[in-house]
């Protein structure tokens, strides 16, 4: 018929059937059917209902028209679970999901069958099994409220879990912890990062919020103010005079000593400050004004940094602060090794400092037939709790080396100095530690940190460090005999 006319243009697929082979009359039918099965089911006459769906079943599943079959598994599930067959309703639902069709209107049936049932610990491990594979995170926050529900009636999780998931999704009040919707919370009017639900809870919150408050406004604005942060240098000038190291370390005592230093003039006031500067110089400056003191003097220092990543270490602004920093120093050269599984070996690592790389373990490394002995090591932000394999580098790092390790905030040196004291009491090995505390050649640049259940603020890299050095009381081999033992004990405890 005419194709213009109103009355005779209808589109019988609406999207939903694949066959292309399908006459859409068929698909019309079927759906029709459906909506009286639908009907039936609200009426509560489920073995009607039952021989119908068994009449189209066959027919949707054949078509491919994804919308109609979803519809039909639900309606199956539900007239199984009204006569009190549990069993085979679990059975429609399952076969659906192990098709791996995420549509929620499966797991919202499943769910509220299995809550009719009272099966609370099945409930809640098919929520998970969606929020693990559904997408996401539309698939979490939609499942979040059945959770929720099911935590309400018979805990299936800790408090600290169930505020992880909740996290994600809703935003909280500062204050009280609560989680409220986003738009019932009202935010900081100064940093725009913080929200409150109420007055009091700002109030309540003030004396740790404002330690933080105008370090957020200057990360979320992108302001540089030279009167917070006074350390100099948008372009850096290239020194061309080169400075002896115990003059350098003799003046150096913060980052912007270092601008001003090569720069061979002193500024009367204050310049425009690039933050970004300060984060790439904080990295080679933390290994010369704490690391080159520990060793005897010598004109080539090999420095091998571990757990080197590709986007921290390998970032051009930090290999150029290498270079800068070694056209600066008279009498030392540095030859700078990354070590670590982060970083990729075909990284275009453009720098005159950084001679080699080399993807592996540093204990791996050592057993390499290229391998040189280290003057110095250093670890920015390592981690060692949080990775079970750090102890067979960190292990491997005898031979008298002395070692460095940053942190971004002072519970890291407290988790690192834990777990020293805790691996010391389990294996023979001693940790000789000469200093821990804030380092004075931080970065600058503010970083968002979000604390669990406590709002926002700002960290620095390599803000704290320690030094120390590793003895061991056994062969290196012991240790990691005695270390898998004990894995395999605890597991990852």
């Amino acid at each position: 018929k005419n194709p213009s006319s109103s009355l005779t243009h209808v589109n019988y697929n609406h999207g939903h059937c694949n066959n292309v082979n399908c006459n859409h009359m068929d698909c019309e039918k079927t759906r029709k059917i459906i909506d009286q099965v639908e009907g039936d089911v609200s009426r509560r006459l489920y073995t009607a209902a039952l021989l119908k769906l068994k009449h189209v079943q066959d027919t949707v599943n054949s078509r491919g028209d994804e919308d109609a079959r979803v519809r039909v598994t639900c309606l199956l599930a539900t007239c199984y679970s009204g006569l009190n067959n549990i069993e085979k309703a679990k059975q429609e639902i399952e076969s659906s999901m192990e098709r791996k069709e995420f549509d929620i209107r499966v797991y919202t049936t499943f769910i509220n069958l299995l809550l009719e049932h009272c099966l609370y610990k099945e409930c809640h491990d098919v929520i998970l099994k969606g929020m693990k594979y559904g997408p996401y995170p539309d698939f979490e926050k939609a499942l979040l409220p059945h959770l929720l529900k099911v935590h309400s009636i018979s805990p299936q999780m800790s408090e600290q879990e169930i505020r992880c998931i909740k996290q994600r999704h809703y935003s909280f009040c500062a204050g009280c912890k609560n989680f409220e919707d986003r738009k019932k919370l009202k935010c900081c009017s100064r940093c725009l990062e913080v929200r409150y639900c109420q007055t009091s809870c700002q109030k309540e919150d003030w004396p740790d919020h404002k330690r933080y408050c105008k370090a957020l406004t200057v990360y979320r604005n992108g302001v540089k103010s030279a009167e917070d942060y006074p350390c100099y240098g948008v372009s850096l000038p290239f020194p061309n005079n080169k400075m002896p190291v115990e003059v350098l370390l003799h003046k150096l005592n913060h980052v912007m000593d270092f601008c001003e230093l090569i720069g061979g003039v002193k500024m009367k006031q204050p310049l425009h400050v690039d933050l970004a500067v300060s984060e790439a110089l904080s990295f080679p400056l933390t290994l010369v004004k704490h690391g080159l003191p520990l060793i005897q003097k010598k004109s080539t220092v090999r420095v091998c940094v571990v757990g080197a990543e590709t986007i921290c270490e390998g970032d051009p602004a930090i290999l150029e602060a290498w270079d800068l920093v070694q056209a600066s120093l008279a009498g030392v050269k540095l030859e700078v090794v990354y070590v670590g599984p982060g970083i990729d070996p075909k990284a275009p690592l453009h720098s005159r400092v950084v001679r080699e790389v080399h993807r592996t373990t540093y204990h791996e490394y050592k057993e390499t037939k290229g391998f040189q002995k280290p003057d110095l090591i250093i670890m920015y932000h390592p981690g060692f709790a949080r990775y079970k394999e750090w102890l067979y580098s960190v292990a491997s790092m005898t031979d008298n080396v002395p070692c460095l390790a940053t942190g971004f905030k002072r519970s890291d040196m407290e988790d690192i100095t834990n777990w020293m004291e805790y691996i010391t009491d389990l294996i023979p090995i001693k940790f000789e530690v000469s200093y821990c505390g804030e380092n004075n050649m931080k970065s600058n640049s503010p970083i968002r940190h979000e604390r669990p259940f406590a709002g926002p603020c700002v960290i620095y890299k390599n803000w704290e460090l320690i030094k120390f050095k590793v003895e061991l009381g056994c062969s290196y081999e012991d240790v990691c005999n005695q270390y898998k033992t004990l894995l395999a004990e605890f597991g990852k405890e």
